[in-house]
Formats: C-alpha cells, sequence, structure tokens
C-alpha cells in the first residue's frame, strides 16, 4: 500500500513520518544545503539516515560519502532501520509503506533505503559493505529475508567477493547456495570466476569451490 504524505492529514504522525515530511518537503524545494546540516548533525539516526538518502539519490557522486556515514551502525539505528516500515501504528496495511512527496521523486522506506545501500556498497564501498553485513540475521520475516538476499547477490561477483573477503569470509555459508539462485550457465560462469581470480595454490579457492560445489 503506497500513502502520500497528504493523505495522513489529521493522523498522528510518528517521529519517522515528522523526518520523512521535512525532509522530502526541504528536497522539494531543492534545499540541499540544509540537508546536509541535517545529514551531518542530527542526533536521531532516521533523520540522519532520511537526510544521507536523499542527497545521495539526488547526486551520488557528490554525496556519497555523506549516505555512508548515515547508514546504521549502531544496535538502535539498527533496529529502527529494520522496523522502519512497521514504526507507523496505525494498521497492518502499513508494513510496506513508502513516505512520498508530489514533488520528489524517491520515496522514503525500508525497501527503497535498502535498494540504494545495495547500491552504495556494489561500488565497491567498503564501509558502507561493513554496515550492510552488521544487518545480516537482524530482523524477522520479509525483512530478514530482503536483506539475506541483498547480501547473497554480493556472492554472485567473484571480483567483489576477493576484494573484500576480509569482511565476507565469516558470511561465507552465503556461497553454498549459489547454485539454488542462478540458473546452471550463470553458476558455472561464476565459479569459472573464482578459477580465473584466485591462483591455484591460494587457500580461499578449494574453500570457495567446496562451497560452491555443496550446496545444503
Amino acid at each position: 500500500m503506497l500513502l502520500s504524505i497528504s493523505q495522513l492529514v489529521g493522523q498522528s504522525p510518528s517521529p519517522d513520518l515528522q523526518s520523512a515530511k521535512q525532509l522530502l518537503g526541504m528536497a522539494s524545494n531543492q534545499e540541499w544545503k540544509a540537508i546536509q546540516d541535517v545529514a551531518k548533525s542530527a542526533k536521531d539516526p532516521m533523520k540522519r539516515l532520511f537526510s544521507g538518502y536523499l542527497l545521495y539519490r539526488s547526486n551520488p557522486n557528490k554525496f556519497g560519502s555523506i549516505f555512508t556515514r548515515s547508514l546504521p551502525d549502531t544496535e538502535l539505528a539498527i533496529s529502527r532501520f529494520i522496523g522502519l516500515n512497521q514504526s507507523i501504528p496505525y494498521s497492518a496495511e502499513w508494513q510496506n509503506n513508502e513516505f512520498r512527496h508530489p514533488k520528489v521523486k524517491w520515496a522514503i522506506g525500508f525497501e527503497p533505503i535498502f535498494e540504494a545501500y545495495l547500491e552504495k556498497v556494489k561500488t565497491g564501498d567498503t564501509e558502507a559493505l561493513r554496515r550492510l553485513l552488521m544487518l545480516q540475521g537482524r530482523g524477522d520475516g520479509h525483512y530478514a529475508e530482503e536483506i539475506a538476499s541483498g547480501i547473497a547477490e554480493l556472492f554472485y561477483d567473484p571480483e567483489f567477493v576477493i576484494t573484500h573477503w576480509n569482511l565476507l569470509e565469516p558470511h561465507k555459508i552465503f556461497l553454498r547456495a549459489v547454485k539454488n539462485w542462478v540458473s546452471e550457465t550463470e553458476f558455472l560462469a561464476i565459479r569459472k570466476g573464482f578459477e580465473e581470480r584466485l591462483n591455484p595454490g591460494d587457500p580461499r579457492l578449494p574453500l570457495i569451490l567446496n562451497l560452491l560445489d555443496n550446496p545444503e
């Protein structure tokens, strides 16, 4: 269910909704300097996240580092982010809600922010990856599955896995399911990618190939 801010008039907003409304309004007026100030100084982790996300969507190259710094990395921030779509206490229909402004093309909600989060990680941003991996095993139901699916995608890219092995190694169990996530042709290409990028004597190679070849 998708509700616009205008549809929420008359209802008692949550702090997250208030922050979303404020920042989307600022974005509609192109107040990027003011949004930068919020991203740098706001004490509320969701307010920092919303502002960092909107800045990143407006100009990924210019504001990428601000977005990374706004990503959740504490117990409070992680819990707030994963529970974002459930933080509106009105009805069950709100669970997949996104907050929108008619003059802003980017929505605020768990799904659109998580999508931007993954995009940032895939650029090779090590700090964004570290923060993404902190989400693993958190939440339940749909949100846990979405987080796991997002992390799993990273293991489709041998170059990314090898480059960031120090962070991904504790999560290497994801390699066991690659064969079940992709077509046979894609799987063989991924497997070949690891064989081409790692020397035969590299101890990571047999470990990775064993996990790939023996799905649970």
